[in-house]
């Protein structure tokens, strides 16, 4: 079992949190099934994001194109019977993508297992980190790259804040700053925890996430916490 450190805004330590390992041990002596299931995990996320509306015309769809361009013989050109033809500028496009569904059916079983998985991974990297709370009274930039570099997130490339409600304040104090970015925690999913380098969960965050993975699942509750103030 993990156990964390609990950062102030300051970067202070405040307290301790034990992760659960039932989510954050999973991938534990798994590794050649960790990455097929990371593998096609990843697969479907960004395939579920494709719009799949690009659209071309065939020579059949193309405006024009009804009159023989010029007779069969006699010309010295080539033989012509469209305009529309593919070979022509302005005709159809041969084998041109049509409006498609790029989903496909992924277990919400498989999903789950992906996801405790990656996080499994991030917890041994030591890429998961505690704040006790994160508010902002006011939207300011520089106030929130403060807190950025007070737990030592300041060379990161990328980092996503795991709240369990994205506050405005909270929101526009961060956006500006290049590599941050904010999440519901009980929105999480395996692509989110692979693409970015360190993942931050507030004390509320952590808390909904595990809610609502223990719901989903029918995990046993378990008292993971320590909160011994330093």
């Amino acid at each position: 079992m993990y156990e964390l450190n609990i950062y102030s805004k300051d970067g202070k330590i405040v307290g301790k949190e034990k992760l659960p390992d039932e989510i954050f041990g999973s991938g534990r002596g798994l590794v050649n099934q960790t990455t097929t299931l990371l593998n096609e995990a990843v697969r479907f996320y960004q395939a579920s994001k494709r719009m799949g509306t690009a659209s071309t015309k065939t020579r059949g769809e193309v405006r024009g194109g009804g009159r023989k361009p010029w007779r069969q013989k006699g010309t010295g050109r080539a033989r012509a019977g469209s305009r529309r033809s593919p070979i022509w500028v302005g005709g159809g496009i041969t084998f041109g993508p049509k409006p498609r569904d790029y989903t496909y059916h992924f277990s919400k079983k498989k999903k789950r297992l992906a996801l405790f998985f990656a996080l499994s991974i991030k917890a041994k990297q030591g890429k998961i980190l505690l704040l006790d709370k994160l508010d902002m009274k006011n939207i300011k930039t520089k106030l929130f790259q403060k807190i950025v570099h007070n737990i030592g997130l300041n060379k990161e490339k990328r980092c996503l804040f795991l709240l369990s409600v994205v506050k405005e304040n909270v929101y526009k104090s961060g956006r500006n700053i290049r590599g941050i970015e904010f999440k519901d925690s009980i929105s999480l999913n395996a692509l989110d925890v692979m693409t970015f380098n360190t993942l931050v969960f507030t004390t509320d965050g952590l808390k909904a996430f595990v809610t609502r993975v223990r719901d989903s699942c029918s995990l046993p509750a378990r008292e993971t916490s320590t909160n011994n103030t330093v």
